[in-house]
């Protein structure tokens, strides 16, 4: 496999969804957001080329991340949406690989009238799984978790590759999936209920979106009626109209609610897992595994939305728990260590809160936060807590030091 780093000069607005501020660049240096790799193919029979976003930090870390391949799509367009999310908590940080040289022949499963090289999907799955996957698993660091974008005919093609091989991606995102290819195919509608009868869904997820499209909603209309009536188990699906958006526009909104789809499980805990607190929780984190083939654990988000109940409930020592738990998915995220450190505050656990507010401050400043300010703020309240703490304790014993000479404190005669 061949690579180089990728070199992009980005308008600041892009710059600002990469959350490049992390990086902290200096004037005049590039922005590396990740590398172009060749990969060659004897299904396709010549080499492909693959642009590959990596996450900020990727060459400060040893994590893994899922991955996420795209074709007929814009590269930071897909990039910076996934990336943006990852900052949000809507879905875990990811690699995108979007392959570059593709044919649109490729998306179609059969002959069609006015493509002369079409019926070459199968050919196309095949790359995928036989050597794009296996060369980004040995170049980056990936976990075992793989999704697939793109849209109109390669969006057909995602619905294709998951009814006919669910086995190579795990989630399928399809914007303006054109399943009959513009009228010229009904191969995928004849050949959906023996694909359904025959694969296995378990543990797959299909997010499908169209735009106001009066030709193909119809058809789309039909294909989710045989999924609802279909008896088949295990697979997460979801279709949705966007009336207010176009041909164009389609691609925003699929991408970022098929990703929250996709991670759905990460980002929310459901009440009545929360309501049996943190044991459940955290074997709920443990059930998450298979699915997502690694240790994803829950969200940060998810974590703080069952803290603020808790808190309202008085339940405090549940929280500092809970907070722990979510450490040891993200033990290197500031927030999540000040958060600890502001519960154990509470508690009145200062000296514990002291200990936790100066790693978060540590994280913070090897994460180069915008938020310093914060940081320094809390470890000032816990110093004055700590030392009227302690002027409280000599006061209540009968201690006190001398103004004129420091040292150990002195009995009141």
């Amino acid at each position: 496999m061949k690579y180089k780093a990728i070199f992009i000069a980005i308008p600041l607005s892009l710059i600002m969804a990469f959350a490049f501020c992390k990086q902290a660049p200096r004037p005049g240096n590039r922005i590396i957001i990740g590398e172009t790799v060749t990969i060659p193919s004897r299904h396709l029979n010549k080499d492909m080329i693959i642009d590959v976003y990596l996450p900020a930090g990727y060459s400060d870390k040893n994590d893994r991340y899922p991955v996420l391949v795209t074709c007929q799509s814009h590269f930071l367009h897909v990039s910076g949406i996934a990336a943006d999310l990852a900052l949000k908590n809507g879905a875990p940080e990811l690699i995108v690989a979007s392959v570059r040289n593709y044919s649109s022949e490729d998306f179609i499963p059969e002959k069609i009238d006015g493509h002369p090289d079409s019926g070459g999907a199968d050919r196309f799955i095949a790359f995928f799984r036989d050597e794009l996957l296996p060369g980004l698993d040995s170049r980056f660091r990936t976990h075992p978790f793989r999704i697939f974008y793109s849209g109109s005919f390669g969006g057909g093609f995602a619905v294709y590759m998951y009814l006919s091989e669910p086995g190579v991606f795990n989630a399928h995102i399809s914007a303006t999936p054109a399943i009959d290819y513009e009228g010229r195919s009904s191969f995928i509608m004849n050949n959906i209920r023996p694909y359904l009868a025959r694969n296995d869904y378990r543990g797959r997820f299909l997010y499908m979106g169209i735009e106001n499209e009066p030709r193909l909603m119809p058809l789309l209309d039909k294909f989710v009626a045989i999924l609802k009536e279909a008896e088949w188990e295990g697979s997460k699906w979801e279709y949705h109209v966007f009336l207010d958006e176009d041909h164009g526009s389609i691609a925003n909104k699929v991408i970022y609610h098929g990703l929250k789809f996709v991670f759905s499980d990460w980002t929310e805990i459901p009440s009545e897992i929360a309501g049996q607190g943190v044991p459940s929780i955290r074997a709920y984190a443990t059930d998450l595994k298979s699915i997502f083939g690694y240790d994803i654990g829950v969200s940060r988000s998810a974590v703080g939305r069952v803290v603020q109940v808790w808190r309202e409930q008085g339940r405090a020592a549940d929280v500092v728990d809970l907070l722990r738990l979510s450490l040891e998915y993200n033990p290197d995220s500031e927030m999540a260590w000040l958060q600890l450190g502001r519960a154990l505050e509470s508690n009145g656990q200062f000296e514990q809160a002291k200990e936790t507010l100066e790693t978060a401050h540590k994280k913070a400043v090897q994460n180069s936060s915008p938020h310093i300010g914060i940081f320094i703020d809390a470890l000032d309240k816990i110093d004055k807590k700590l030392k009227n703490k302690l002027t409280g304790s000599w006061a209540d014993s009968g201690l006190f030091l001398p103004s004129s000479s420091p040292g150990r404190p002195r009995r009141k005669s």
